[in-house]
């Protein structure tokens, strides 16, 4: 699996993006790998950073739609302040590429009130 990821995260967005979409089988679907539980964080890290590759892509389509949609913002909320330096890192990422989007996709940010978490995040962090 995380061969899997490390080659969505240096080839092809939309390949990345179809595994989003991928409802029918919720292990596969990228976005609910970032909150599985697992044994290590070795799946959820390479499929969140998969994620934040994905919604900086500047393509034709806008993915990060696609992200928002599949419920993804309120999962990096609920990684701000993860025990894990790395993963805290890649869920501010994450969401700094989001917030870097269309109005509403900044508003989704906004509105999701993960905000003071990640001021919160970077005053403690350093």
């Amino acid at each position: 699996m995380c061969v899997i990821f490390w080659w969505l995260n240096q080839n092809d967005v939309t390949t990345g993006y179809k595994w989003i979409q991928n409802s029918n089988n919720p292990n596969l679907n990228i976005v609910n790998l970032i909150l599985t539980p697992h044994h290590s964080w070795c799946v959820a890290k390479p499929a969140l950073r998969a994620i934040g590759n994905i919604v900086c892509a500047e393509d034709d389509t806008d993915y990060t739609k696609f992200i928002i949609e599949a419920g993804t913002v309120e999962k990096l909320r609920q990684l701000i302040g993860h025990s894990m330096k790395d993963i805290c890192k890649e869920a501010c990422w994450t969401l700094s590429n989001i917030a870097a989007g269309t109005f509403d996709q900044i508003q989704t940010v906004l509105d999701s009130g993960v905000m003071p978490q990640v001021c919160t995040y970077c005053l403690v962090s350093h």
